[in-house]
């Protein structure tokens, strides 16, 4: 309330000191209500509001936009807010859609522990764009709030934080999503192919072999493992001696372990420790006395590189050269015609020899 008060004694210049305090409170009063500004600011209808029960509602919200919005005195154009809140990894989502006429539209995203503090900084943030509007400043596209370690959970974001965070730069910055973890693939495989060893024979053998496996590769990196088991059987042919003949055959199984570098689109290169596990069998054929088949364990350990490429779909051919060191190497031998107990054997040229190789061709298809 405004009050003058004029004491003049004497009635002689009663009336004249009348109206000159008149004047001067007349003066005084308008010169106040000049500097007052009228509270024009008009807060942002609210055409949506969507979150949990555990959350203020949308009158809580509502109340929290026009405290904001009077507290900035400035004049907005008509806007329409949609807001939405969700619970998501041990906090709360929130998302802000702002509508009006002379901006157009705006998108704003803010994550919290606690659903208040979305609310209330959902609140900051229209009342931001709506004096942003107002000014006919250019408001960013995207916003990212996020104060998972919870040091400033008590304290609502301030103001001066929020306008930092929308962009008062001349180029604002996106916000950069959370990386995700690489996740891994994983696949079966069968495999069918052929190979050459120069293991018992004097000459290359062939080698055919089936097998299955399991292979695992990282979601957007190069590097993957696979195990797999396989089969496979060969023989040495006529081997001849002493005017007879014997063969060697073993059958084995092996066990791979590869881990695998993914070069680039479909083609890899593996390194693999294997070990090949069976049996080693010696059997006469002719022109030998007291004759029989002895069998013996196979057992030979190795290292190969194998190197891959996808042909078509899920199909793809697999080239490798593989070394390996029997650990059990035996040998064969045919009793002399004249000596049927064996007490003058007479040894094949051909026996297990210390080391290794051979070289595979493997198609190879993968499931699913």
């Amino acid at each position: 309330m405004l009050s003058c008060a004029l004491m003049v004694t004497g009635r002689p210049g009663w009336y004249r000191a009348r109206q000159y305090a008149l004047g001067t409170c007349a003066a005084w009063v308008l010169t106040v209500l000049g500097v007052i500004q009228p509270a024009n600011a008009q807060s942002p209808a609210v055409a949506a509001y969507a979150a949990p029960s555990t959350c203020p509602d949308q009158a809580w919200f509502e109340a929290e936009l026009m405290r904001r919005v009077a507290a900035s005195g400035e004049a907005t154009s008509p806007a329409t807010l949609s807001i939405s809140v969700r619970a998501a990894d041990a906090g709360f989502v929130g998302a802000l859609r702002y509508s009006d006429a002379g901006s157009g539209q705006a998108t704003r995203t803010v994550r919290h522990q606690s659903c208040e503090q979305v609310v209330r900084a959902l609140a900051l943030i229209g009342a931001v764009l709506a004096e942003a509007s107002a000014k006919k400043q250019a408001a960013p596209t995207t916003l990212a709030f996020d104060d998972s370690a919870g040091s400033r959970a008590e304290r609502g974001p301030t103001r001066t934080s929020a306008l930092r965070r929308v962009g008062q730069a001349d180029a604002p910055r996106e916000a950069r999503p959370e990386p995700k973890e690489a996740a891994w693939q994983t696949r079966g495989r069968l495999a069918a192919g052929l190979g050459v060893a120069f293991a018992l024979a004097p000459d290359l053998v062939m080698t055919p072999r089936v097998g299955l496996g399991l292979e695992r590769q990282q979601e957007r990196a190069p590097l993957g493992y696979r195990l797999s088991v396989s089969l496979s059987r060969a023989t040495s042919g006529t081997l001849e001696k002493y005017g007879a003949s014997a063969e060697l055959a073993w059958t084995t199984g092996r066990l791979d372990g590869c881990g695998c570098l993914r070069l680039g689109p479909g083609v890899s290169l593996d390194g693999c420790a294997y070990a090949d596990v069976g049996e080693l069998v010696g059997a006469s054929i002719e022109g030998v006395t007291n004759g029989h088949t002895r069998r013996t364990l196979w057992l030979s350990p190795g290292l190969g590189v194998v190197i891959g490429s996808t042909l078509l779909g899920p199909l793809g051919l697999e080239l490798g050269l593989r070394g390996f060191a029997p650990l059990v190497r035996p040998r064969f031998y045919f009793n002399a015609p004249d000596q049927p107990d064996g007490s003058d054997p007479r040894w094949l040229h051909r026996r297990v020899p210390s080391v290794g190789a051979s070289a595979e061709a493997d198609l190879v298809t993968r499931f699913p």
